[in-house]
């Protein structure tokens, strides 16, 4: 018989699925519809070989462990237990101390430095000469 086993939480969301331990008689019941519905799409298709290689027999067997490879698969999409889903929930509660900003401010530059700035600007065509000369002028006082 299957016995309620907890609840298990999507890592994002928070979204509980329910999990059983034992025989599974939905699997049982539903066979390959049962792997198929709980996303298990893998063991979906090998349920469906081994029916028809054995001729049905095997829907017979995955019942005893269809619920401990839904767990398997739960816990290999990151799914939390209560107990992991309430540590990450304390965990987010806490204050966090975050640093002030650090400015930094850039170094001053010489004239002469700005002056090769422009120049190089105006070689490149981005300024024209007469703005290039204008800011000469501004700079040289």
């Amino acid at each position: 018989m299957s016995a309620y086993a907890g609840k298990m939480y999507h890592p994002y969301n928070a979204t509980a699925v329910d999990t059983y331990t034992g025989f599974n008689w939905p699997c049982l019941f539903c066979g390959v519809f049962w792997f198929m519905y709980k996303g298990l799409w893998a063991w979906a298709v090998g349920a469906f070989f081994a029916a028809l290689l054995t001729g049905g027999l095997a829907w017979f067997a995955f019942p005893f462990f269809a619920n401990s490879l839904h767990l398997s698969h739960l816990q290999s999409n990151g799914y939390l237990t209560t107990a992991q889903l309430q540590a990450r929930q304390s965990e987010s509660e806490k204050p966090t101390v975050t640093a002030p900003p650090i400015s930094v401010a850039a170094p001053p530059l010489s004239v002469a430095d700005e002056l090769k700035k422009f120049d190089d600007l105006r070689a490149q065509g981005v300024i024209t000469e007469e703005d290039f000369q204008k800011k000469k002028r501004e700079l040289l006082g």
